[in-house]
């Protein structure tokens, strides 16, 4: 049964699909990769939080590095440190020792990394002031860096680093956030931030407009665009970021809102199924018919059972010369034996002839009792039989009434004794069979299985249907209206298909395979769903006759006067040291891009045409980082 098949689930494989279809898009223009090895540390709890969507993101530009990039997770216990690996893929920490560390950080500069330069070691800390009582817990911090830097042999190690520190400024928190940005004001005056770390990249939840975010999502983007832009093959661009400083950034993203599209196409899918689903109660016992959908006969014995005897048993019957060797009462019989009615000739060979069936029937009985292959077998035959005959509902039905099926499996009609005793024989084998208990279990075990496996299914289900009502609804009523007719567009096609498949179905594994690979086939429907993103925008917009040329819109949007720095300073910050565009290069978006803005900008080919994204660094003066609020 699968255990992970959520709304969400759905959502995430939707959007996991249209970028595995990005990257096997690239063509030409493949991003770039990055320079050095590198190695992602969280400092604390807090920091962890930022795994997921940091590694995530950082796999996304850089895909075919799953197996270089490596990220490790920091705890403290007063003195001493505990040390953690954790996966790409995942967010269990592995715990390592601190040989293990230098061991992780050595394969780094292996001839099987693909990193084309090993000259040196980026290391990228990140701290979360979030849950910290007071200043004196980041400066604590600060000699554990140091430690964990003396540890990875700086003397031999050629290492540039930087601090991500996530200031938490919330107005119950100002007291400790202010302590800390006032120490970080000596950086450049060689206090021990300084000694601790070569850079710090400062980044705030109280935005340059005054709003404070209620989580770090955007800043873990920062957070991962400055990793790409600075492992960098171009010195100057990794010059002007590890250049000393104290740096904070403003940040704007435009992107293809796989999300949104992901919810509008899956909350369709399935609101389309359920209106397919059966309704009413299922009352399978009233059904005349319940027999023979049962795999029973008009003589109400199993079908599957007659083909046994047919194909086993009947050879196990003696032949007519064989009759004559039966013993009997006397030698005056007027006729061939084969020709008495089996009441007769049983009668006439004293009971002989009844016995023998009996004992062929009980060696069948022992054989299948100690054959667990051939019973499974009969089982899984007897479920695909109620599968094909009976819905989801009604098989529940029944496997919750099982007395009252065993009463109608129980229920063979005794063969006529007056036949030809071979053909009364061949009837006989079929009704000793049938009317078996033992073997008469087989199948209402099979029923109970199937039954709860329907009802997996069925809760399933239902829990999908009720999932769909605690998201919320998507707020861009262009998205909706034009996502909801491309899901519409595709089960009016293939509707009738879709319809037979899903109720024809009965394990959830099944739906979780059917309702992906619908998904698959709705993203293969409509070029729409691989373009690029500006592409798409630029048909959702044209699909409302709006007047707006996405290029532009998208330009705008990423340069901007509503392009925030993640910092709230006392003065202006200045020029600044990086102005970088991260997007897929050679595009008309950034054809567009490089024709409009400054000559200085710079582009970083990230390969991917879902994104394109601002950053732009500064250098945070002292001045910009005391704050009035002593502790």
């Amino acid at each position: 049964m699968s255990t992970t098949l959520t709304i969400q689930s759905l959502i995430e494989h939707f959007e996991n699909q249209l970028y595995r279809i990005d990257r096997q898009n690239l063509g030409d223009i493949a991003g770039r990769e990055p320079q050095f090895p590198q190695l992602v540390i969280y400092l604390g709890g807090n920091a962890r939080n930022a795994h997921q969507a940091v590694s995530a993101s950082l796999l996304q530009t850089w895909p075919q590095y799953q197996a270089e990039l490596k990220f490790l997770w920091v705890q403290a216990n007063g003195e001493k440190l505990s040390f953690s690996q954790l996966p790409c893929d995942g967010d269990q920490p592995i715990a390592v020792s601190e040989e293990e560390v230098r061991e992780i950080a050595s394969a780094l500069f292996g001839t099987r990394m693909h990193f084309s330069d090993r000259s040196k070691l980026l290391i990228y800390y990140v701290l979360d002031t979030t849950s910290f009582a007071g200043a004196e817990e980041f400066t604590a911090w600060l000699p554990r860096i140091r430690r964990v830097k003396d540890m990875l042999c700086t003397s031999s190690t050629d290492m540039l680093d930087v601090l991500y520190l996530l200031l938490n400024e919330n107005l119950n928190r100002q007291k400790t956030a202010s302590a800390i940005r006032n120490h970080l004001s000596g950086f450049y005056q060689n206090n021990d931030a300084r000694q601790a770390v070569d850079n710090i990249l400062l980044l705030s939840n109280r935005r340059s407009d005054n709003a404070i975010l209620e989580d770090w999502d955007i800043c873990y983007k920062i957070l991962s665009a400055t990793i790409v832009l600075s492992n960098n093959a171009d010195t100057e661009i990794a010059t002007d970021f590890f250049c000393g400083a104290v740096m904070t950034a403003s940040y704007a993203r435009e992107e293809k809102p796989l999300p949104q599209i992901g919810q509008v196409v899956v909350t369709g899918l399935i609101e389309e199924l359920s209106r397919a689903a059966p309704q009413g109660e299922a009352r399978p016992l009233e059904d005349p018919h319940l027999p023979d959908r049962l795999g029973l006969t008009n003589q109400g014995t199993f079908s599957m059972l007659d083909q046994y005897a047919e194909s086993t048993l009947y050879s196990m019957l003696p032949t007519e010369a064989q009759l004559e060797l039966f013993p009997r009462r006397d030698d005056a019989a007027q006729t061939a034996m084969c020709a008495l009615p089996a009441r007769a000739f049983n009668d006439y060979t004293m009971g002989a002839w009844g016995q023998y069936l009996s004992g062929v029937a009980r060696g069948i009985r022992e054989k299948i009792s100690m054959d667990s292959p051939a019973r499974t077998a009969w089982q899984e035959r007897y479920k695909a039989l109620l599968v094909a005959n009976f819905s989801r509902d009604e098989i529940i039905h029944l496997a919750g009434r099982l007395q009252d099926v065993a009463q109608i499996m129980s229920r063979p009609k005794a063969p006529s004794q007056e036949a030809p005793v071979l053909t009364a024989a061949r009837d006989q084998l079929k009704y000793m069979l049938s009317s078996d208990q033992e073997l008469v279990q087989i199948f209402l075990s099979a029923l109970r299985e199937q039954g709860r496996i329907s009802q997996d299914f069925s809760d399933m289900w239902s829990s999908l249907i009720k999932s769909m009502r605690k998201i919320h609804a998507v707020r861009d009523s262009n998205i909706a209206t034009f996502y909801d007719r491309k899901v519409r567009d595709f089960y009016d096609r293939h509707g009738s298909e879709l319809y037979s498949g899903f109720v024809g179905m009965h394990d959830t594994d099944e739906l979780a395979a059917f309702l992906t690979n619908t998904l698959d086939h709705i993203i293969d429907s409509n070029e729409i769903f691989s373009s690029a993103f500006e592409d798409e925008l630029e048909s959702r917009l044209s699909e409302e006759a709006l007047p707006v040329d996405a290029k532009q819109y998208i330009r705008k949007k990423l340069t901007g006067n509503d392009v925030y720095v993640y910092l709230q300073t006392n003065f202006a910050l200045g020029d600044p040291l990086i102005s970088a565009i991260l997007l897929k290069v050679g595009t008309p978006l950034y054809n567009n891009l490089s024709n409009n803005l400054p000559p200085t900008t710079y582009y970083y080919n990230t390969g991917s045409s879902n994104t394109a994204e601002s950053l732009v660094i500064y250098q945070v003066s002292a001045e910009n980082l005391v704050s009035g609020e002593e502790e």
